[in-house]
């Protein structure tokens, strides 16, 4: 499955309720080094609007403080899920495995 597919894709809570979409995909480099290393899906950034981040949630970001503090209300319910918290039916959905309350703030994740 492309990255691609995943970004827009519904999220559906255990009741099988739609939570949200994916508006972001977390990797990580495994194996290798610099050109050898494969990209590994790490996590997903679901929320309940289709709006982009733009970088503003990570701690050591830096930017104009309004600007942040708009963004971080307007993600105030964002969450992310790791791949161990979710079931990815490809190109139909992402089933998560707890609950939405549950799922760590995208604030709240390491970067």
């Amino acid at each position: 499955m492309r990255v691609g597919e995943l970004l827009g894709t519904p999220i559906l809570d255990a009741d099988g309720r739609r939570r949200g979409v994916v508006i972001e995909v977390r990797t990580r480099a495994e194996g290798g080094t610099g050109g050898e290393a494969a990209l590994v899906v790490d996590g997903l950034v679901l929320a309940t609007h289709r709006w982009r981040l733009f970088g503003y949630e990570r701690r050591d970001e830096r930017g104009p403080a309004v600007l942040r503090a708009v963004l971080r209300l307007v993600h105030r319910h964002t969450r992310y899920a790791g791949v161990d918290e979710v079931d990815i039916d490809a190109g139909s959905a992402v089933h998560l495995r707890e609950s939405w309350d549950a799922l760590r703030s995208v604030h709240d994740i390491p970067h």
